[in-house]
């Protein structure tokens, strides 16, 4: 009784707030990562864009449908919303979508940094389509 009496007193005088040792926070952090749909799908299904240029038809869009498709494969087809999405990534990345994005012409927005693997562009054709548009060039 005197541990739990002393204990809820270190919890008062912290203003409520129980403490955490940094393993239960790192654990917690690697248990919403592997189970958040968004962060599997990033992790496993996209890179970077070689030297930073966009050279292929890889549209907000084209990702976000490739996501869904990955979602029915991977998660009993149970996908967050385009919103959800992007706030997620973003987030995960520590920017905003408005900030990670790039609009060109009638092409539609394109993620600056991050395409689809070309792995997954082949896996996902039905979804994704194809990289054949000249004005990218």
């Amino acid at each position: 009784m005197y541990k739990a009496v002393t204990a809820f007193r270190g919890v008062i005088a912290n203003g409520y707030r129980f403490t955490e040792p940094p393993e239960v926070i790192e654990a917690r952090k690697a248990y919403r990562h592997t189970n958040n749909t968004v962060l599997s799908f990033f992790e496993e299904c996209m890179t970077t864009r070689p030297g930073g240029k966009i050279n292929d038809m890889c549209t907000t869009g084209r990702v976000y449908k490739v996501y869904k498709a990955w979602c029915k494969d991977n998660n009993n087809g149970y996908a967050k919303t385009a919103r959800e999405f992007r706030e997620t990534l973003a987030a995960h990345l520590g920017t905003t979508f408005a900030e990670m994005t790039v609009r060109y012409g009638k092409g539609g927005n394109f993620y600056k940094d991050l395409t689809l693997t070309d792995t997954v562009k082949g896996e996902y054709a039905m979804e994704y389509g194809h990289d054949d548009f000249e004005f990218l060039s």
